[in-house]
Order: structure tokens, then sequence, then C-alpha cells
């Protein structure tokens, strides 16, 4: 009987939902998860700034993950043949996810968290079709790698979503570090919200990415922010064609303000037209 062979494109939201039907198996041949932290860093800080620029709910932008070579065996399994170590580790990004939403009390959630993990749930986990419940035991993704120890630690973090905080190996650390970031980038969410309404009589004003019907100021902090015009970019905008950190504090507001690195005076008090002058060095 010929093989057949298919090639279609897909969501990650259709190729893990198709785990429902034919739960996805990384067989005995495959070699143990590899993937390191900066691999790891990398999906997460692409996913997160294509979710939060080209990408995400008010865009039509699309973002290729990579291929994945599966097929069913016997048993009605996907057998990963190649793209087993991103499958991985997005079942990993999406249980640390999980896990984060999660601790918040449900009465205190938003929309979008709730939507997020009704859509996470059946992408891990089999669930009951007519109640929704959950199965945390039975997981749609089975590591069966020949004498590897790390099949019953995946299993485990999969899960309960609890990682031996001195586990060394890669599922329990590349866990962690998913959540990690994620925190990390709540945090910057958080401290940009804060910012917001900042000195509204001030000439220059940028749009704030995730609360666009309210304005903060273009913050600089030497080369590299954590929170620039839009959170897509690292670099001010203003000195993105300087070499040169240094920098005053703003006497007046010194943890919030720092001073322009040419004048010395708070940036908020610089005029505007200074501001285009240096943009077009």
């Amino acid at each position: 009987m010929p093989t057949t062979i298919e090639v279609n494109k897909q969501s990650v939201e259709a190729l893990l939902g198709s785990g429902r039907e034919k739960p996805f198996v990384i067989p005995e041949y495959q070699r143990p998860y590899a993937w390191t932290d900066e691999q790891v860093e990398t999906l997460f800080e692409d996913l997160w700034e294509f979710t939060t620029t080209s990408g995400g709910t008010e865009h039509k932008g699309s973002y290729f993950l990579g291929s994945v070579v599966a097929y069913e065996n016997e048993d009605g399994e996907q057998e990963i043949i190649d793209g087993q170590q991103r499958i991985t580790s997005l079942f990993l990004l999406l249980r640390a996810i999980y896990t984060k939403l999660v601790i918040t009390p449900a009465s205190e959630r938003t929309a979008e968290a709730n939507n997020f993990i009704g859509k996470i749930e059946p992408a891990i986990w089999r669930t009951n079709k007519l109640t929704g419940t959950v199965d945390y035991k039975n997981i749609l993704l089975t590591s069966r790698v020949v004498n590897n120890e790390g099949n019953e630690i995946l299993h485990s973090i999969l899960e309960t979503g609890k990682a031996d905080e001195n586990a060394k190996d890669n599922y329990s650390k590349n866990y962690r570090h998913f959540q990690e970031m994620f925190d990390k980038h709540l945090r910057q969410r958080s401290r940009c919200a804060e910012r917001c309404h900042v000195r509204p009589h001030c000439p220059r004003m940028a749009r704030c990415a995730f609360r666009p019907e309210r304005k903060r100021p273009r913050l600089c902090h030497g080369e590299r922010i954590d929170l620039s015009l839009e959170h897509g970019e690292s670099e001010c905008r203003i000195h993105r064609r300087r070499t040169s950190s240094a920098r005053k504090a703003c006497p007046a507001e010194p943890d919030s303000y720092p001073a322009d690195a040419d004048t010395g005076r708070c940036k908020q008090e610089v005029p505007q037209v200074a501001a285009f002058t240096r943009m077009n060095r």
C-alpha cells in the first residue's frame, strides 16, 4: 500500500487541537529533549513580540513557527518524526502560562485570561466534550524516548504544573524559565499601565501600546529601555544611533525621568524641536 504524504499549513491551535483525536507521541528513536535557555528565550520573545505587534486579537499577521513532520501509527497516534523539540517546548510554554493564570481566583480573572485558559486546556489535556471537565492525567503528548528518565519528568510537569527547583534536566529548567519570562513581561506591562496619564501636558507623548486609549511619555534610560515607544522595540528612538549611555538623573524625579544625555535637562522639559533635531542626526 503506497504511503500518502499530506502537507498543510495550520495554526498552533489547530495543530495541537488535532491531538484530541490523535495524541502526539515522541517515539523511542528520537533524541532526548535538548533545548537550551537561548532557544527557549528566542521562542518566547518572538511570540510575545508578535502577539503585541503584528499578531494578537487586533491584527491578522502570521508567524511561522517551523515545520512538524508526523505520521499516524497503528494505534491512531501522531508519531513526531521532526519538530519534537518545538512541540515539547510549546507544551511546556502553554503549561507555564496556564499555571500562572489559574493562580488568580476565578472571580478576579479578566475575560482574556479565562479565554486563554479555555484554549490551553484542550490543547494539553483530554477534556470531556459535554462538561468541559479537564482530565489532567490524560495528557495529549507522551514521550517514549528510550532510556530517558525525562519521560516521567515531562509527564509530571504537564500534569501538576510543578517542577523541582533544584532539578537540572532540560524539561524542568526550561519550564521554570518560561514562568520567569512570563512574570517579567507581566511586570513590564504593569509598569506601562502605571505610567499612563503622566504629565498629559507634555508635547512629547506617545500612545501606550497596551492601553491605546491613554497616553504615556517616551522614557529613555540610555541605549535600551524596558518600555520603549512600541513594546516590540528595545531601543530608544531618540538615542537609536548613539553608543553612549551616559545620562544624568532628572533632579525633580530621578527615578522616573532621566535627563537628556546632551543637555542634562529633564527629558520631559526638552522642547519638541530638539527631539526632532536629535532624531535626524
